[in-house]
């Protein structure tokens, strides 16, 4: 029997009981054990996906945004345990990138119906440790306005610009006010492909690694 975790963000948009509820019965309908835990905090989702390797389970899948489906993520690196992606947040652009269904129940019919794909993840390296992301991955303004919150985001001028140092083969130095790597291009509520490129398995900023799997449809 196929076994599966899912990790649930009860914070998240779009993660309603009764949704829960319905992704349990498609789990259960296609005849996996699936065990539904939600999170409580920040950092859950990394333990509760390592709690789902250490289980051996087929699939640990996320239903949730994006946030939390990359804390997940970070913890699957290098396993055989698939990530399946149920989006319930309210951008989820990296279920968009990779055209998996927005509706969370055909998004779990997804994970038991599809076959596993492998997936590349850019890696961030601070002081700190490892991030690791699989849409982009932005510095200067697009972090100064995460950390203090869209009301307290600073109207920056052409002269604050900086210089970012970006390694993808070769190094490429630039001036830039949002520097952003990554294999997508993202917009508010979406995203799309870069021209030239195709989800799921498009280059992004290097160092690259690849996580265990993840279930697309056939």
């Amino acid at each position: 029997m196929a076994r599966a975790v899912v990790i649930a963000n009860p914070a998240a948009a779009r993660t309603d009981p009764a949704v829960v509820e319905a992704i349990r019965g498609v789990f259960r309908s296609a005849g996996w054990k699936a065990e539904i835990l939600a999170t409580g905090g920040p950092g859950d989702a990394t333990r509760l996906a390592e709690y789902a390797v250490h289980e051996g389970v087929d699939v640990c899948a996320v239903f949730g945004g994006d946030g939390t489906t990359m804390q997940a993520a970070s913890a699957l690196v290098g396993t055989d345990v698939a990530l399946g992606l149920i989006p319930g947040g309210t951008g989820n652009l990296l279920a968009g990138n990779l055209r998996l269904p927005a509706n969370p129940v055909r998004a779990a019919q997804t994970i038991v119906q599809g076959v596993p794909r492998r997936l590349d993840l850019g890696r961030l390296d601070r002081a700190a440790g490892s991030d690791y992301f699989a849409v982009a991955c932005g510095a200067g303004i697009d972090a100064l306005t995460r950390a203090l919150g869209p009301v307290h985001s600073p109207v920056t001028r052409g002269r604050d610009r900086r210089h970012v140092t970006i390694r993808r083969g070769v190094d490429l130095r630039r001036r830039a006010i949002r520097p952003r790597c990554g294999p997508a291009r993202t917009r508010a509520g979406r995203s799309r492909p870069e021209p030239n490129q195709r989800p799921p398995d498009s280059p992004g900023c290097a160092p690259r690694k690849r996580f265990g799997k993840r279930r697309s449809a056939p």
